[in-house]
């Protein structure tokens, strides 16, 4: 074994001692190092998880909409059904109503669903905590949990429903009454975006509410699993023709996304250097240990000393060091997915 090898190693395990103190606390301090920096990554990607988890089970993968009103969707529906990318397709058209209860106001984004079709999509059902989705009706409406909560509604409650079709009669001097509905369900996703202020109704009744007609605002397509959403709607592009255009959940919520990404990398590198500042700490403690408290290391300072030599007998340990606080932490690597 080299000499500088074997000094080293007296440092780390003393004659007559298992191991050192010094050696404890260097390896502890790597292993917590570690582990601070893992953890955050993995509670970070375990937010970013959710919300693609959220995002994904209330708007689909992929939406495809034109900007206008869309009559001949059902050529776009056609098509999809026979890719094996798709699992699930479901047209849709959404908006700003004005809600009324007992002279409480509000203004909910509005969204319609198509029962027949929209469970593989958005399975709504599986988020309803009262009431059911199949009560669902053109004459009724589901409303989210925050919504509810703020216009005093509950289960089987009538409330009053004014769009912006309103608007268009008064100018021609006419009045448009209010559509009286019944509340057959409340539900709560978990995501605060789609619970506070957002209500489902019928595809026909939304239709009614606008004055569609036949035609549909867009349509949701939900994929198989394994395949790449971007890649499929790279696909798609090129057979669906403008005006209409694809959307990923990636598009749509590229904000968000973005603020997720740029959080998680600024912890990381703010939790980097603070660990290299405990790194350099620590060997900054070994090496005063090392010329202080070793009588060998006296020769160190000698002209004839090798400058090579040194450099090993001080790096060795902290190698050591970082080796085995590295294999503690990734060895019970079981706390890391406490929080995956």
């Amino acid at each position: 074994m080299p000499w500088y090898l074997y000094l080293a190693i007296k440092q780390l395990f003393p004659t007559g001692k298992r191991v050192s103190l010094f050696f404890v606390i260097a390896v502890c301090g790597v292993m917590l190092g570690v582990m601070l920096l893992v953890i955050v990554q993995s509670v970070m990607g375990g937010f970013g998880r959710i919300y693609r988890d959220k995002i994904i089970e209330t708007n689909g993968h992929i939406r495809i909409e034109s900007g206008e009103v869309m009559y001949d969707y059902e050529n776009i529906l056609n098509f999809l059904f026979m890719r094996k990318e798709v699992a699930a397709t479901s047209p849709y058209a959404h908006g700003v109503v004005m809600l009324q209860h007992k002279n409480r106001p509000a203004f909910p984004a509005i969204r319609s669903i198509d029962i027949n079709r929209e469970n593989p999509v958005v399975p709504i059902a599986k988020y309803i905590i009262l009431g059911g989705i199949y009560d669902l009706d053109d004459d009724s409406v589901l409303l989210s949990s925050s919504l509810a909560a703020s216009i005093g509604a509950t289960l089987h409650s009538i409330v009053e429903v004014y769009t912006p079709l309103i608007i268009d009669k008064l100018a021609e001097e006419e009045v448009l009454l209010p559509r009286e509905l019944k509340v057959v369900g409340i539900y709560e996703t978990g995501w605060e975006e789609f619970d506070s202020n957002t209500m489902i109704a019928t595809l026909r009744l939304m239709q009614e509410l606008y004055n569609l007609s036949n035609g549909v605002h867009g349509i949701a397509v939900r994929l198989n699993p394994g395949y790449d959403e971007e890649k499929v709607a790279s696909i798609f592009r090129e057979k669906i023709l403008p005006p209409n255009e694809l959307m990923t959940w990636l598009d749509m919520y590229a904000g968000l996304l973005w603020i997720l990404k740029l959080e998680k990398n600024m912890q990381f590198f703010l939790l980097l250097f603070i660990v290299i500042v405990a790194a350099f700490a620590i060997a900054n403690a070994q090496l005063l240990t090392v010329i202080r408290k070793n009588t060998r290391d006296r020769f160190t300072r000698s002209p004839w000393w090798p400058t090579t030599s040194t450099y090993r007998l001080l790096l060795f340990p902290g190698f050591i060091h970082w080796s085995f606080g590295n294999y503690f932490w990734y060895y019970h690597r079981f706390g890391c997915s406490l929080f995956s």
